[in-house]
This record gives structure tokens, C-alpha cells and sequence, in this order.
């Protein structure tokens, strides 16, 4: 199982666009895989 995790303490630094488009990239090269992408930001 791989993981992936983007962590900043400050709010409105792009995490949450970085991990959709990353996501996105690796779902486009790996088409066979399940991927589950999880946003705990309150």
C-alpha cells in the first residue's frame, strides 16, 4: 500500500489542489489501481 501525505500547519497553502492533481497523474498512469484519497482539514 502506498501513501502519500501533505502536511502545513497554515490554511490556504494548496494541499488540498496539490493532492487533487497529483491524484488525478497517478490515476491517469495507473488506470488498473484503486486509489482512495482522504481531505482531514477541518
Amino acid at each position: 500500500m502506498e501513501r502519500v501525505i501533505f502536511w502545513n500547519n497554515k490554511g490556504g497553502t494548496g494541499k488540498t489542489t496539490l493532492t487533487f492533481q497529483i491524484i488525478n497523474e497517478y490515476a491517469f498512469q495507473n488506470p488498473e489501481k484503486k486509489i482512495l484519497a482522504i481531505d482531514v482539514c477541518p
